[in-house]
């Protein structure tokens, strides 16, 4: 399930950080937590609605699954994909 990204923020590089993300992605994104959380809640299970934060983390370690912005969309995606 696919989810549209909230409009970022690109934020300046830091000497410690990637300039592009895996894939050949975009450079790092700024997205308010808020929002995020707002995200996240859109791609899990229809039961998800009433979670905490802490549950949504909870599920995504549980199943190993992180979330994945591309330039229009966000997605869930394995952590350690094969």
């Amino acid at each position: 399930m696919l989810v549209a990204r909230p409009r970022c923020v690109p934020l300046p590089p830091r000497p410690h950080q990637r300039e592009t993300t895996r894939r050949g992605g975009a450079s790092n994104l700024y997205v308010r937590e808020d929002v995020m959380v707002d995200v996240i809640r859109g791609l899990l299970p229809g039961r998800s609605a009433g979670w905490t934060c802490l549950q949504m983390v909870q599920h995504l370690r549980r199943h190993r699954l992180v979330v994945s912005c591309a330039e229009f969309a966000c997605s869930l995606e394995p952590m350690f994909p094969a």
